[in-house]
């Protein structure tokens, strides 16, 4: 045949050459738990190798894989042993075990036999290389794959038949374990499975009464239960909760005593942990929730007017706009990305009413606006400072350096560095890096235009559009940080950090206001 290589080995070489080396190749799926085990086929396996003077120098095992499944771990393993010239014989129990699909056990044992690999079934012992035993491989791969999808719609209706008669599908959710009547050698009793209470059905009960009170969300009823110590299984592990993990407990009916098979429910057997009352009002208000459009990130350039320039006053990080409610009652808040993503175990800031912060930073524009008796007076003052002798280009490189320093100090808690302190440097260093070396009448057109628009900043705030207020702001600030519903920090876009300066020595020398420079230039 052409898929035979010329020193492959023969059928009749079994036996006849001793000590060929031979792997074992042993298969267990879901479906065959409870019988035909691994171990079993390892004796039988071993059995054949010593009557028939093979040398077992691997054996391969695949527990929990479909014979459909041409990824298992163990069976690419004895390919690339066989590959390699590692073993020279695949021995199996049965075909069964080899493959449950024609085409993969056809196109499997042709390149086993290209390499020159012979495999012998102990319950078949048959040349597969004849044309009659080639026949029979072809019928027997038939034949398991035939059974291993009748096996799967039985599989299906057994367990549609068990969840309708009250017994869980699937694995156990939080708060209940499954307990087994046993016979006098300590083996499980078929049948006698049910789903009981353990402790973490007190966890269960908390977090549907908290989400009762109709003032947490699953992200922060996972946060309170994640600082209390709490955790839940996964995987045979226990691990922090998750905002999903809160949502597929207040979700799952089977705390109120029903089983849920492909989206159908049935009355079940095992004892409900809540009442429906309490299970009724959390659905209330998740419908409620959902009918508001919930809450969502928004986009960028659709959200408030520090959505491209808010960051946290507690850990730097960027501020979310975040928009929750329908178009009659749309509410406005802005979140720490940081917590959103971690947790109040990284960053506890709260939501910032957005409108409150907002108005603040715009009552921030309204207060730098020029008289215009000093207009005069601030333009001169800039031009002096341009026209004196150029002073040497920041040295971008070393201030990134310090700033980058100064943010890995702060966020290691140095103790020398508080958060007023950081966010005055921080809006420092950044508004020097922004500084540029324009030519100086470019430099004093960008500062009369500023100039101009900072005189008329409270008219055109006044008139402006919610679209229109975000490029003034824009315009004249580069960051502003938020902590407590308050700010506590900004930075200016360069041309008004200079103009800012100059406007308040001006206000200082003719108002005595007692304001000083860092007061805006810093935002401390």
């Amino acid at each position: 045949m052409k898929h035979r290589r010329q020193d492959a080995l023969q059928w009749t070489d079994i036996g006849r050459i001793p000590d060929l080396p031979t792997g074992i190749y042993r298969r267990r799926s879901r479906e065959d738990q409870s019988s035909y085990s691994p171990a079993a086929q390892e004796r039988i396996g071993r059995a054949a190798c010593e009557s028939h003077q093979l040398l077992v120098v691997e054996s391969y095992l695949d527990d929990d894989y479909s014979g459909t499944n041409g990824q298992r771990p163990a069976f690419e393993q004895m390919l690339e042993d066989a590959r390699a010239g590692r073993i020279k014989v695949v021995l199996v129990p049965k075909m069964d075990r080899f493959a449950r699909d024609v085409i993969l056990c056809l196109q499997t044992y042709d390149l086993l036999r290209s390499l020159g690999v012979l495999i012998y079934s102990v319950a078949e012992p048959l040349d597969f290389d004849t044309p009659m035993g080639r026949k029979f491989l072809i019928e027997a791969a038939s034949s398991a794959e035939w059974y291993s999808r009748n096996l799967a719609t039985e599989v299906a209706k057994g367990l549609r038949e068990k969840a309708e008669q009250g017994g869980w599908v699937g694995l156990l959710p939080l708060g209940y374990e499954s307990r087994f009547d046993r016979d006098a050698r300590g083996e499980r009793i078929k049948g006698s499975g049910r789903a009981v209470m353990n402790a973490d059905i007190a966890t269960v009960r908390a977090i549907f009464a908290l989400y009762a009170t109709n003032v947490h969300s699953d992200l922060s009823i996972a946060e309170a239960l994640n600082q209390q110590g709490l955790t839940v299984s996964c995987k045979g592990m226990r691990g922090p909760f998750q905002r999903d993990t809160v949502k597929g407990i207040l979700t799952n009916p089977f705390y109120i005593g029903i089983v849920r098979y492909r989206g159908v429910e049935y009355p079940g057997l095992h004892e409900a942990a809540i009442d429906r009352v309490l299970w009724e009002r959390c659905q209330d208000i998740r419908a409620r929730r959902r009918r508001q459009g919930g809450g969502r990130l928004a986009t960028r350039g659709q959200g408030g007017l520090l959505s491209e320039l808010s960051y946290c006053g507690w850990c730097g990080a960027r501020l979310h706009s975040w928009q929750s409610g329908n178009a009659s009652c749309r509410t406005h808040r802005y979140y720490c990305s940081t917590r959103r993503r971690y947790g109040t175990s990284a960053c506890a800031a709260p939501m910032l009413h957005g409108t409150a912060v907002e108005e603040q930073v715009l009552d921030l524009l309204r207060s730098l606006v020029l008289p215009e008796r000093i207009v005069d007076r601030v333009i001169a003052e800039v031009e002096e400072r341009l026209a004196r002798p150029a002073q040497t280009a920041p040295d971008t490189a070393r201030l990134a350096e310090q700033l980058r320093r100064l943010s890995v100090a702060y966020r290691s808690n140095d103790p020398t560095i508080d958060d007023q302190f950081y966010h005055r440097e921080r809006a420092r260093l950044e508004a020097q890096l922004a500084t540029g070396a324009p030519s100086r009448i470019g430099r004093v057109l960008e500062i009369e235009q500023a100039a101009q628009l900072l005189s008329d900043m409270g008219q055109l705030l006044d008139a402006a559009s919610q679209e229109q207020r975000r490029i003034l702001v824009q315009r004249v600030i580069r960051s502003v940080w938020l902590a407590n519903g308050e700010i506590t920090a900004w930075t200016p876009e360069p041309v008004y950090a200079v103009l800012v300066d100059a406007v308040v020595l001006e206000v200082e020398r003719v108002t005595s206001t007692g304001l000083e420079p860092a007061t805006f230039s810093s935002g401390g």
